[in-house]
């Protein structure tokens, strides 16, 4: 797991959000990246089964803090999504945590990104990752 972890880390912020856009069409998703800049919260819009969810991928050297929680949150308004995510190579905040549950907002931690990128993976033949 360690050898992941380091992949993850090793990757800048835009090459972890390319990494994200192809881990959700494995996952049977359709994606959208939003602008660069003025995101308003999201760096992915996903859709499957006629729902809507933001995503802000968050590649950081640290936890993650609520101000991650409160981007998504006014992202799911902003883009009139049905839900709301943050993805991280780390770990979040306890406050983060709790701020996420009040809200519905998902976390997918370290753990739970190398989990799905195994079970996306598990599913397909072979993917070449491309930045």
């Amino acid at each position: 797991m360690s050898d992941t972890r380091y992949y993850f880390d090793n990757l800048n912020g835009e090459e972890f959000e390319s990494y994200l856009h192809q881990l959700f069409e494995r996952l049977g998703y359709e994606v959208e990246l939003t602008p660069v800049t003025g995101d308003y919260g999201a760096d992915l819009l996903v859709h499957k089964d006629g729902e809507t969810t933001v995503i802000q991928a968050k590649r950081y050297n640290d936890k993650v803090g609520t101000h991650a929680i409160q981007e998504v949150i006014g992202a799911i308004h902003y883009y009139k999504a049905d839900s709301g995510m943050v993805v991280t190579n780390n770990y979040f905040t306890g406050n983060a945590i709790q701020l996420a549950e009040s809200a519905g907002v998902t976390l997918w931690n370290m753990d739970m990104l190398i989990s799905m990128s195994i079970n996306s993976l598990a599913n397909n033949t072979y993917y070449e990752i491309q930045y």
